[in-house]
């Protein structure tokens, strides 16, 4: 995958923003500190893997817009494709926009990175100066363990897992421990199982307790109820004595209504009824009264005003001659306003056609018009003729121009051409030159050959004195082996001296031979000449004399052609002057003839038609309304005048008196007529509307009336009377025995409040005592319920120590509690063993990972870290070591040596990390070719580290994309000599 476009609506302080990377293998960033490389850098994050929604709330444009943006990447399967990524769209989920006009989602950029988060591809494919420094705060022992971890899953916590499991494991169960938590629950079941076994032997005695406390309820139940039973006798005494007096005024008014006579018929409330009634006719029956006079009255009004009325035919042409006279009057301001637009029109005109100056009059106005063209085509002569004059202007400019070009380079040409040297003179300086070339490559022949006579002889010495001293090494060694063989007497011994005396013959003669062979290649072919500094300056002189003779030729050569270009515009300028010519007088054509169509154009000069034009139009327009204002008042006079006739016609023909010269009054005196007409019309409509209105309220009152005496009616039918006295005796007596029933209901009611469930008629029925009777039962009832209440009390505390005691027994938590807890700990126990075993068995998993990962995949990430570290050093370290058991990672010196991690430099060390890094990703992104991103990683490379860093990082651009971010503009000379390299500057 390779980034190409990076659009950037808003992030961080990035808005509006376009990164073009041109497609380029290797990206290189460069920027100021608080330039904006690392936010870059976390928005190619986002927009390859998104951010939750309190992550991009950081990123939000400091100056307002939406966050978000589009990354355009190539891919070898799928070809160019952009992500789309907006905060407040689908929750900042991806939309990607294919070549083909495809859309996919976020699901489909998910299996194209084939299941690489953020979080593997920061610690596979990127890294930064923060993840070198966290290498320099780990020991060595926990490098190798990191660096395993980040090759297993893409981060460095798998050391940090293997610890934390050995921790959990030790804080569950140690064998000899008591602090850790199963040891600790071991021994809390062995101590709650004993106190089990106590408590269970004091339960023994519960069923004896329970025995006696059933005896003891029973007698308790029988003395309560017999004070219950007591209590109820000595409450109803409580309520006779307090409600006697309510209880004897009862018992009289009972009496009171069997005296009165039974089954009086009269009806419910009905005296309130009847006098209500009465109330509501008196008023009705005075209105009825009032609405008959005032009916009589407008009857008589109505007769008179009907015999003052005009006939409908006669009202009829009246509204028409009215009609008429307003239209007479429109008719007449329509004529004034004609004459008046009349008038001013022909002093308008004739003073704008005198103004012009081109001998029209109104009248011939009415023969002059134009096409719709006219305008357009004067407009196109104006702008033409000015074209024309602008054109030969221009033409005469450029002709004077052309032609002082012209003599210019003629000048030039004739002074060059005095200066060049003829054929012949030209011919022999150039075999001079060549001779003095000939004659200095010789020298410098000569030069070298000497070089290397005199190199050769000082080798030759060196040779001899290397062989001399080898053939007395050879000869020395060869006498002391002799001596010791003969001490020894030992013929391998001498077999050793006779070999290295050998050795030294041989190479002593095979150096002298091979010297003698090379001294015949090194002999001198002729004599060493002397190389004088005249020789040197004439041949400087001569190549300067011919390297003018060049220029003036080229020269020439430039001026030749520039008179053929100027001589080829001339021929165009003359061609163009013929056309020009030709266009003045097709445009002297047209004007003539204009001329001769409109004869008022001549005299006229061509610039000034338009602007006549639109007088003329003005004119013309004006001319026309004229002649209309002229139509319309000759046209409303006539219709004024027949309106006139009409009028005096009418008013004759009805005997009124009229004026024949004016109507003016005869309207008058007709509109009066009709607006009296109109008046008694109103009038008449409004006492017909008033006796309607009175015969409906009539009506209406008669009707409301009707309810109210069948009311009345029915009263006296119920009460089964034929007139208004028996009517209201008989109701006096039905009102008492009301009072009396009422009476008797009240006290029933408050007497029910006091015996509550009891019949109060029952109550009465029964011999009232008197009072001091029942007081004297109420005290008896009172002194044997306090001795019951008093022996109620005795059993109520000996029953309650029973019941307090089994209480105790049932109700006690020691032993439920206990054995709850113990279950509960047992439990636990088989809980933390559970999770014990789990952490047991994920290590064991965790340790045959690593094993398989150090024996399949580790050792290809370390030969190829080995290759770039080499490198880095500059060829100081030789080899890499993967870290095995309990032993840190190690690197090897050239010279054998081996060192930890933690005896490096600084800067050796993070090239170590960083070289580490690049196999990694190289290793494990062969499946996953996504870019490889370094944000200031380099910061403590030297100048040449620094380059040989670059080198590697452009090889490996070749198989996957790589982007640096770096504060450093050192890489600029990098960037242009690698085609495939882009520097973006910030």
């Amino acid at each position: 995958m390779k980034i190409i476009q990076a659009t950037i609506f808003g992030f961080g302080k990035w808005q509006d923003d376009q990164l073009d990377f041109s497609n380029r293998s290797l990206v290189i960033i460069s920027g100021e500190n608080e330039s904006g490389k690392t936010t870059l850098r976390q928005f190619f994050l986002f927009m390859l893997f998104g951010l939750p929604p309190k992550k991009r709330e950081f990123y939000f444009p400091k100056t307002g817009g939406k966050m978000g943006g589009r990354l355009t990447v190539f891919t070898e399967e799928d070809g160019e494709f952009t992500i789309e990524r907006i905060h407040d769209r689908r929750n900042g989920e991806a939309t990607c926009y294919l070549s083909n006009g495809d859309t996919y989602q976020e699901d489909w950029l998910k299996a194209k990175l084939k299941g690489i988060d953020e979080k593997t591809f920061t610690s596979i494919f990127s890294f930064d100066s923060i993840q070198l420094s966290r290498l320099h705060k780990i020991s060595g022992e926990e490098l190798g363990n990191v660096l395993l971890g980040i090759g297993l899953s893409g981060t460095d916590k798998i050391h940090t897992i293997e610890k934390k499991l050995d921790n959990e494991l030790d804080s569950l169960f140690k064998p000899q421990g008591k602090r850790p938590t199963i040891n600790k629950l071991l021994n809390e079941i062995d101590k709650k199982h004993k106190e089990l076994i106590e408590i269970e032997r004091e339960e023994k005695t519960y069923n004896e307790k329970k025995q006696n406390l059933k005896e003891l309820s029973d007698e308790f139940g029988f003395i309560q109820r017999e004070c219950e039973q007591i209590a109820n006798e000595k409450d109803d005494l409580s309520k006779r004595i307090q409600a006697y007096s309510m209880l004897q005024t009862y018992a009289e008014l009972n009496e009171q209504s069997k005296q009165l006579p039974d089954g009086i018929r009269f009806p419910e409330n009905g005296l309130e009824r009847y006098y209500s009634m009465k109330d509501q006719l008196l008023p009705l029956n005075s209105e009825l009264s009032v609405l008959r006079d005032n009916r009589n009255k407008y009857t008589e009004e109505i007769k008179a005003i009907q015999k003052k009325l005009l006939d409908n035919e006669t009202i009829q042409h009246i509204e028409e001659l009215l009609g008429g006279y307003h239209t007479y009057n429109q008719f007449m301001n329509d004529r004034e306003y004609s004459r008046q637009e009349k008038d001013k029109l022909e002093r308008v005109l004739t003073n704008h056609l005198e103004e012009l100056k081109i001998g029209l009059r109104i009248d011939d106005l009415q023969d002059i018009s134009f096409p719709f063209h006219i305008e357009e085509h004067w407009s196109s002569l104006k702008q033409e003729r000015e074209q024309l004059t602008i054109e030969k202007d221009k033409m005469e400019k450029e002709e004077i121009a052309l032609q002082e070009q012209i003599n210019q380079f003629e000048d030039e040409k004739i002074k060059i051409e005095n200066q060049l040297l003829d054929t012949d003179a030209l011919r022999d300086l150039k075999d001079k030159i060549k001779k003095k070339q000939n004659l200095d490559r010789m020298d410098a022949l000569e030069d070298l050959q000497v070089y290397q006579r005199r190199k050769w002889k000082n080798i030759a010495e060196k040779r001899k004195k290397t062989s001399t001293t080898i053939g007395v090494i050879s000869l020395i060694g060869c006498i002391l082996f002799a001596i010791l063989a003969t001490v020894l007497d030992n013929l391998t011994i001498y077999g050793l001296s006779a070999i290295f005396l050998l050795a030294g013959i041989i190479q002593t003669v095979w150096v002298h031979y091979s010297l003698k062979e090379m001294e015949g290649f090194f002999q001198e072919s002729r004599p060493p000449e002397t190389k004088t500094q005249d020789h040197t300056i004439e041949l400087s002189a001569l190549e300067q004399q011919l390297q003018e003779q060049q220029q003036l030729f080229n020269q020439l050569e430039m001026i030749e052609n520039q008179l053929r270009q100027l001589q080829v515009e001339q021929l165009k300028l003359d061609e163009r002057t013929r056309l020009l010519v030709s266009k003045q007088k097709r445009l002297e054509d047209l004007v003539y003839e204009e001329r001769q169509t409109y004869p008022f154009l001549k005299g006229i000069n061509v610039s000034y038609w338009q602007k006549l034009y639109h007088h003329l139009k003005s004119c013309i327009e004006k001319n026309q309304q004229l002649n209309h204002h002229k139509e319309v008042f000759h046209r409303k006079k006539k219709e004024m005048d027949d309106f006139e006739q009409k009028v005096h016609l009418f008013m004759k023909n009805h005997s009124w008196l009229s004026d024949d010269s004016d109507i003016l009054p005869a309207i008058h005196d007709v509109q009066d007529k009709i607006d009296a007409d109109k008046k008694a019309r109103s009038k008449l409509l409004q006492y017909q509307e008033w006796v309607h209105q009175t015969e409906e309220q009539i009506r209406h009152l008669e009707q409301k009336k009707i309810p109210y005496e069948e009311e009345v009616h029915y009263l006296w039918k119920i009460t089964e009377v034929t007139n208004e006295e028996d009517f209201i005796k008989q109701g006096k007596l039905k009102e008492e025995m009301e009072t009396i029933n009422k009476e008797m209901e009240d006290l029933q009611e408050r007497l029910k409040s006091i015996f509550e469930t009891r019949d109060i008629t029952s109550i009465v029925k029964e011999d009232l005592k008197n009072k001091w009777e029942l007081e004297q039962s109420y005290e008896d009832l009172k002194e044997k319920q306090d001795e019951l209440e008093k022996k109620l009390e005795d059993k109520r505390q000996v029953l309650s120590d029973v019941k307090s005691m089994i209480r105790q027994l049932e109700g006690s938590e020691d032993y439920s509690v206990l054995k709850h807890r113990f279950h509960l700990e047992i439990d636990q126990l088989k809980q933390h063993a559970k999770q014990w075993a789990i952490y047991q068995v994920a290590k064991e998993k965790l340790m045959e990972t690593k094993a398989v990962y150090q024996n399949n995949y580790l050792p290809a990430v370390m030969q190829q870290a080995t290759e770039y570290f080499h490198r880095l050093t500059n060829g100081a370290y030789v080899d890499v070591y993967v870290p095995m058991d309990d032993h840190t990672l190690q690197v090897e010196h050239y010279s054998g040596l081996r060192y930890d991690v933690q005896e490096l430099s600084q800067g050796t060390r993070d090239q170590l990390y960083v070289a580490l890094r690049i196999a990694l990703s190289e290793v494990s992104g062969k499946d996953n070719n996504l870019p490889f991103v370094i944000d200031d990683a380099f910061v403590h490379f030297d100048r040449q580290r620094e380059q040989t860093m670059m080198d590697i990082l452009y090889e490996l651009s070749h198989r996957q994309q790589v982007i640096f971010f770096t504060y450093q503009d050192s890489l600029k000379e990098f960037s242009q000599e690698k085609n495939s390299v882009h520097l973006q500057r910030l």
